[in-house]
């Protein structure tokens, strides 16, 4: 599965993060609570739950339970590496952690016209100009891979996945992550601290 694009990253850093301000608070019973929004609108805001290794995200972008063997905290969160923070995710609305993504019909063709120019002999008999003719999404390159015969299923796999990209709302859970915890660090962020 492919990691989503420069511009995805920043679209969700600069546009729906771009005013968000992060609160947190650490209750008696271990949980610790954090709110990611902007003040005055519930657009793109995020509310994460810490409690031992298990982390609940709900709000605008979605919801989501990750789960670690150990403690969880907000520093060890904002640290993990996407694809490990992805590989955590044990329920969401479009499944569980690698099984969330997004498809996109383009970067499909865009990277079987690129393996197709790498290796001609090998795909010599795909039909490309029946493309065209494609539904412009997963269902319709299923379809068209099927109706490639010369293609065994591994393969036919592989030129699929390349279609994938990590679901956006996983990714947003992720980044806001980080900023709120690099928000939090500064020492303008001390007064949103509260104990409950």
């Amino acid at each position: 599965m492919n990691h989503p694009r420069a511009d995805q990253f920043l679209e969700i850093r600069t546009r729906w993060f771009k005013d968000h301000v992060a609160t947190v608070k650490t209750c008696e019973n271990g949980l610790t609570l954090i709110e990611w929004k902007a003040p005055k609108t519930g657009c793109y805001a995020i509310r994460y739950i810490i409690h031992g290794g298990t982390l609940f995200v709900y709000g605008d972008l979605g919801a989501a339970v990750y789960q670690w063997s150990g403690k969880a905290s907000i520093e060890f969160i904002a640290r993990t590496e996407l694809g490990y923070f992805s590989g955590k995710c044990e329920a969401s609305e479009k499944g569980r952690g690698r099984d969330c993504y997004d498809f996109s019909f383009e970067e499909f063709v865009k990277s079987l016209k690129e393996t197709i120019a790498e290796e001609p002999e090998s795909y010599r008999g795909l039909d490309l100009d029946s493309l065209e003719y494609c539904e412009p999404d997963e269902h319709g390159a299923i379809g068209w891979l099927r109706d490639q015969s010369e293609l065994d299923a591994e393969t036919m796999g592989m030129l699929l996945s390349a279609g994938k990209t990590m679901d956006l709302r996983m990714v947003s859970h992720w980044v806001g992550m980080q900023m709120a915890e690099a928000q939090l660090k500064q020492p303008a962020a001390k007064p949103n601290e509260g104990q409950g």
